[in-house]
């Protein structure tokens, strides 16, 4: 389904820091990096770093640190979350600029971000959670409360909801027995999960909790019911998968589960399991410890996982194992670590943070560092001076830890001048991973079953089914820049029964390729082109090709269909 392409790309180095926060935008268009309370912008396409912000010292000293952010769906408005628990906005400014030169054109289209506006919630108070469900943001507080508001910041008054009032279910039945919540209770994560009914949430005591909203997902306090997840308790890691409606849990072990809910009962059945294989497992030369971080991509076809001592994999929803570093040849790539990452660009990038195990014990020891900050904030008192004394308190025991460690690589005969890595870098890397989609994932057609197609952003790989039997390398075949440049990311590849002719679809309109002669053909010219948009995958009929799509001239959608030498529908 997924394959890794290429090497990795080294983006930059970061500071030696534990948290960093990565998010990507819905649109494809911008990721924000937050290091020691500093955002970084990048574009999704091409990688450049298009703008910083830097949070003012009175705001972190009042409201704490950044530990969280999150796009809304048009890519101009972060939201940000502290450390003690408030929420800020940051309205972006985005300019598309001219291109410099006629060559620009080109290439894709540049743009300017600046923090247009900062916003401080201030009266919605502390909040412990936060989810967005599109055109609004869902979250809960240490009172209990889950409370719903816009992106402008305002609050929805109807949409609030206490636990402490809800009747929990043991099951789905209306007869199921009932319980309430004690009143310390609250929500410590949130996710949106429209498919599975509306939200689950992870409870302050560990338990889990399925809220069903009504069809239209209001958070109406006489209209949400409320039914226990039995069986699943205090998980380490959780991704929910949309598409096809199961959560990926981690486990203290190092296990990865995924779990399926019956739709007659609240009782989650175990959907699979994701082992390592012996060959993996035979070469693994420390213990992994428990499952760090895992996430599914945008489609929910892979799920990307990492462990706390070293080692990150990508497995199939299927349960086949893709790519992990655990096997690399090289010891360098074998050892790495990737506390977070991030998808982006319909899944074709994966944004790792990484960094290159060389001492054990340090790491070790910085990790029972990082446990014993997650037990001090989450038994102490909730008030900002309190927390923010125990930050400050961490980070010079971590500063110490750091030093000691380069203080005895020294005595190890490590190079003391101006280019020893203890000095000058450590070690920390922003990664991103390049991968390769099968068109059966984007457009599974009887035609693409007969051909290996594979697509990335801006260019096709293919072998035809008469070269099966005697080639196992794949041609690569650039999409035309002209056509890439304002329809980027490729959605959509279609392959005929002969292997003779391409078609691709991008943001808008489509293309079709020759192959023997490897000559392009567009659709009509750039208005028409960017008139329509193909949302439901291509197909060839004899010598045509026929799509859904939707159509932004009329507002509706069609099903048309093309031939290959007019590409008049």
């Amino acid at each position: 389904m997924y394959y890794l392409v290429d090497t990795p790309t080294i983006l930059t180095e970061l500071p030696a820091e534990d948290a960093c926060i990565i998010a990507a935008s819905e649109d494809d268009r911008f990721v924000a990096m937050c290091v020691r309370n500093e955002i970084c912008f990048h574009c999704q396409k091409t990688f450049t770093l298009l703008g910083k912000y830097k949070c003012k010292a009175h705001t972190i000293e009042n409201f704490g640190d950044i530990s969280d952010l999150c796009w809304n769906e048009t890519g101009d408005t972060l939201l940000m979350q502290t450390s003690d628990g408030f929420l800020i906005l940051l309205i972006l400014a985005v300019t598309e600029l001219e291109p410099e030169t006629a060559s620009d054109k080109l290439f894709f289209p540049q743009f300017s971000l600046e923090v247009r506006t900062v916003r401080i919630l201030k009266r919605i108070g502390q909040v412990t959670c936060f989810v967005h469900s599109g055109n609004k943001i869902i979250a809960g507080n240490r009172k209990g409360r889950i409370f719903c508001m816009a992106w402008s910041g305002d609050a929805l008054t109807s949409e609030v909801l206490h636990l402490q009032h809800l009747a929990v279910q043991s099951a789905l039945e209306n007869t199921a027995a009932t319980t309430f919540l004690d009143t310390s209770t609250y929500c410590r994560r949130l996710f949106w999960t429209p498919t599975l009914g509306g939200l689950v949430a992870i409870l302050s005591d560990g338990r889990v909790l399925r809220l069903l909203l009504p069809p239209s997902f209001e958070v109406d306090p006489l209209k949400v019911k409320a039914v226990w997840v039995v069986d699943l308790r205090n998980p380490i890691a959780v991704s929910v998968n949309n598409r096809f409606q199961t959560i990926a849990v981690g486990t203290e072990k190092g296990d990865i589960i995924t779990y399926r809910f019956n739709d007659a009962s609240s009782s989650p059945a175990i959907n699979q399991k994701f082992p390592l294989p012996d060959s993996v497992i035979h070469a693994i030369e420390k213990p992994l410890g428990a499952v760090k971080t895992l996430t599914w991509s945008l489609d929910g076809y892979c799920l990307a996982v990492a462990w706390h001592a070293y080692g990150f994999a990508l497995w199939s929803v299927f349960g086949n194992l893709l790519y992990t570093t655990l096997l690399d040849q090289t010891e360098v790539t074998r050892h790495l670590c990737s506390p977070s990452f991030c998808w982006t660009l319909k899944g074709f990038r994966l944004w790792t943070v990484a960094y290159f195990l060389d001492d054990y014990d340090r790491q070790a020891r910085r990790a029972n560092l990082l446990e014993f900050r997650d037990r001090l904030l989450q038994n102490c008192n909730q008030l900002p001076s309190t927390r923010r004394q125990i930050a400050n308190n961490l980070s010079r025991m971590k500063v110490e830890l750091d030093t000691d460690s380069r203080f005895g690589d020294r005595h190890e005969g490590y190079s003391d001048d101006a280019n020893s890595d203890w000095e000058t870098g450590n070690g920390v890397f922003l990664l991103i991973f390049n991968l390769a989609k099968s068109a059966l994932v984007l457009n599974p057609t009887v035609d693409n079953h007969l051909h290996t197609l594979l697509c990335t952003p801006d260019s096709i790989l293919l072998c035809a089914r008469r070269f099966l039997h005697c080639c196992r390398n794949l041609f690569k075949l650039p999409v035309p820049h002209f056509y890439v440049r304002l329809n980027f990311p490729m959605r959509f590849a279609s392959l005929n029964t002969a292997g003779t002719r391409l078609a691709v679809s991008g943001r808008r309109g489509f293309a079709v390729c020759y192959l023997p002669t490897l000559s392009w053909r567009l659709f009509g010219n750039v208005s028409q082109e960017q008139a329509f948009e193909v949302h439901a995958g291509l197909v060839w009929w004899r010598q045509f090709v026929v799509f859904s799509a939707f159509n932004h001239s009329t507002g509706r959608c069609e099903v048309l269909q093309s031939t290959t030498d007019t590409h008049t529908p």
